[in-house]
């Protein structure tokens, strides 16, 4: 499934990767978080509800432009650059890849209004 992605001004593209969690993120759009830079490498922020889970779906390494979700937050994070260490135990599950227009989720200090929608 494609979905829009705007933060600030610029809307990008995504892709959602095909899992429960994933899914159940789509079912819920529009969502809009409120994320913040966090290591320099991903912009993150809660979401409002926790989505499920399987253990097979996480993972602990991470890619630039991938659109994630973190179960203990629950949180939602874009990873802009690949640097530092992998996350966590339990890990996080992938929702997704950012197709195009990765630098828009860069530099911003403070906070950052990030909102997922189904492309049009």
């Amino acid at each position: 499934m494609k979905v829009s992605v705007r933060i600030g001004d610029a809307t990008t593209q995504a892709t959602l990767t095909d899992n429960a969690t994933s899914r159940a993120l789509a079912a819920t759009l529009p969502v809009t978080v409120e994320m913040s830079d966090m290591l320099e490498r991903e912009l993150y922020g809660s979401l409002a509800e926790p989505l499920p889970t399987a253990a097979r779906d996480r993972q602990t390494d991470y890619q630039s432009g991938q659109l994630v979700y973190w179960p203990p937050g629950p949180g939602l994070a874009v990873y802009y650059k690949h640097a530092g260490p992998p996350v966590p135990t339990p890990g996080m599950v992938v929702l997704g890849t950012i197709d195009d227009g990765l630098d828009a989720f860069t530099g911003h200090d403070g906070t950052a209004e990030v909102t997922i929608d189904r492309a049009g």
